[in-house]
C-alpha cells in the first residue's frame, strides 16, 4: 500500500498503535513533529487526525486550506452525527471512530487509494438534508452556473476523480481543486458531498 500517512493530536499509546497498524499493512505511517511541514513536502498523503479539542478543530480547518490535496481522517471520540458532519464539512473526506478495530483503519486507508471515502450512512443522510438556497433566479435551472461546470458537478457525481477532471480541462490538479472550491461557494454550499446533493436535489444533474 503506497501511500504516506501521518498520525496526529493523538495520546502517545493510540498514535503507536495506530501506526504499528499501518505499518503492518505495507503503508509509510509517522507521527511528525511538523505535521504541516510533513503535509506540503510530498503529494499523496493521508492524516490520521484526532478531533478532540477546538486547538484540533482549527488545525482541520488550516489544513485543509494548506492544500487541498490532503486526505485527512476524522479520528473522533466521540463520533456523533453533529460532529462528524462537522468535520466533513471542515475538509475532513473520512470518519474514523477512535475505538475502531484495526480491519476500519485499513479499510479507510484502501478506500481512500481507490478515491472512495467511508462516511457513516447516517452522517451521509445528515449531509443531504435541506440545503442552503443560493439566492439567485432558478427560472433556468442553475443560475450561474455555466455548461462547463455542470458537466464537472456531473462527472463527479458518477465518480469521476478530481485528477481525471484536471487532466480533461487542461488544469493541474490544484487548480482544478481551487475551481471547484470556488463553484461550491457560489453553490452556497461547503464541499463536494453538498453540492452533489443540491445538483441532484434540484435537477442538474
Amino acid at each position: 500500500m503506497l501511500v504516506h500517512i501521518a498520525v496526529a493530536s493523538a495520546p502517545a499509546p493510540y498514535a503507536d498503535g495506530l501506526t504499528s497498524i499501518l505499518r503492518a499493512s505495507g503503508a509509510t505511517a509517522e507521527v511528525p513533529t511538523d505535521l504541516e511541514a510533513w503535509a506540503v513536502d510530498e503529494q499523496g498523503k493521508v492524516i490520521f487526525l484526532t478531533l478532540a479539542s477546538e486547538r484540533d478543530w482549527q488545525r482541520l480547518e488550516a489544513l485543509r486550506m494548506l492544500d487541498d490535496r490532503l486526505l485527512i481522517v476524522a479520528v473522533m471520540e466521540v463520533a456523533d452525527q453533529t460532529a462528524c458532519v462537522r468535520a466533513l464539512t471542515a475538509g475532513a473526506v473520512s470518519i474514523l471512530p477512535r475505538d475502531a478495530p484495526p480491519q476500519a483503519v485499513l479499510q479507510v486507508v484502501a478506500s481512500l487509494v481507490r478515491d472512495q471515502s467511508v462516511v457513516p450512512l447516517p452522517v451521509m443522510r445528515a449531509l443531504g438534508g435541506p440545503l442552503p438556497e443560493t439566492g439567485g433566479d432558478e427560472r433556468d435551472g442553475a443560475p450561474n452556473l455555466s455548461a462547463q461546470e455542470l458537466d464537472w458537478l456531473r462527472q463527479l457525481a458518477e465518480g469521476v476523480t478530481v485528477r481525471h477532471l484536471a487532466n480533461s480541462a487542461g488544469y493541474s490538479e490544484r487548480m482544478m481543486f481551487r475551481i471547484l472550491r470556488s463553484l461550491y461557494r457560489r453553490m452556497n454550499v461547503s464541499n463536494r458531498t453538498q453540492a452533489m446533493f443540491m445538483a441532484r436535489q434540484r435537477g442538474w444533474i
